[in-house]
């Protein structure tokens, strides 16, 4: 083969061994500002990923040397790693409960009470957790009287915000036996009105109207969980270290409860990871005693 030939066939070839040359990825994002985090934290402008991992960053260059079937152009945009929240408590929607922190007032929490009374029925607890006083319009704390209002034919329960007090209706201090002259429980404290009366409010020991409950089972709130996990994703938090979780659900004969309930367990966040998106987790564990 003279020169001029071979010149001829490399030049035949070329666009045909680039195109092989391109690697295939599942997504690649381009045209942004990509925060790398490395110890110069260098801002890129493209990324190539594949099976949830970071193939290459870059600039230009990765939208030639890699294919994909998805592409985003971050317009500019900028792209930083997942954050990573330490603390959480994953909770799910009960049929039971209310969504509090949707309202931002005590009338709205009220108009939510006689929607579920409506739903439930009478005689039927009603649940929620979220509400801060700070964020309500009425800049103070809801009371037995509140809840009465709306809902006298349910006993109800609501969870403050962080989940170290809860407020109660009459129906509800009335099922827990809390009444003017009860004693403050250990570690906890039962507030009361100027006349001496129980107001509702119970710090650091909501499991007196807690136990009081129907529990829901696993297969009711699973959905609710999932729910929750997911949209951790949307918020950016690719990690999360769960305060809530137990080892309840381990066999009898190595620690674990014949009736594990509804609650969260190391078994049951390996099971939704493996059957939908969720954040990587690091699960606390609630300290089952020295004899479990």
């Amino acid at each position: 083969m003279n020169k001029s030939i071979a010149m001829l066939v490399c030049a035949a070839l070329a666009p045909f061994s680039l195109a092989q040359a391109a690697e295939k990825a599942d997504l690649i994002l381009f045209n942004g500002k990509v925060v790398t985090v490395d110890k110069d934290f260098s801002i890129k402008s493209a990324i190539a990923v594949k099976d949830g991992k970071i193939l290459a960053v870059g600039g230009d260059e990765i939208t030639k040397n890699y294919t994909a079937a998805k592409t985003v152009d971050l317009k500019g945009r900028t792209l930083i790693p997942g954050f990573m929240d330490t603390h959480v408590h994953p909770q799910a929607l009960s049929h039971r409960d209310i969504d509090v922190p949707k309202a931002k007032s005590i009338v709205e929490i009220q108009q939510q009470l006689r929607v579920k009374a409506k739903e439930l029925g009478p005689g039927e607890w009603i649940t929620g957790s979220g509400w801060d006083e700070a964020l309500l319009t009425e800049k103070r704390n809801i009371t037995s009287k509140d809840l009465d209002v709306a809902t006298p034919n349910n006993p109800v329960t609501l969870t403050r915000a962080g989940g170290h007090s809860s407020v109660g209706n009459s129906l509800a201090l009335k099922a827990a036996g809390i009444t003017k002259t009860t004693e403050d429980p250990k570690s906890g404290l039962i507030e009361h009105y100027a006349d001496g009366e129980p107001n509702g409010i119970i710090r650091e020991r909501s499991d007196l109207y807690r136990k009081l409950v129907p529990k829901d089972t696993w297969a009711q709130m699973k959905p609710g969980y999932e729910a929750k996990l997911h949209r951790y994703l949307s918020l950016g938090m690719t990690s999360i270290e769960s305060a809530t979780g137990s080892i309840d659900d381990e066999p009898v004969d190595q620690g674990g409860l014949a009736d594990p309930g509804s609650e969260l367990t190391f078994r049951r966040f390996q099971e939704m990871s493996k059957e939908t998106e969720i954040p990587r987790i690091a699960m606390y564990t609630s300290y089952p005693g020295a004899e479990r």
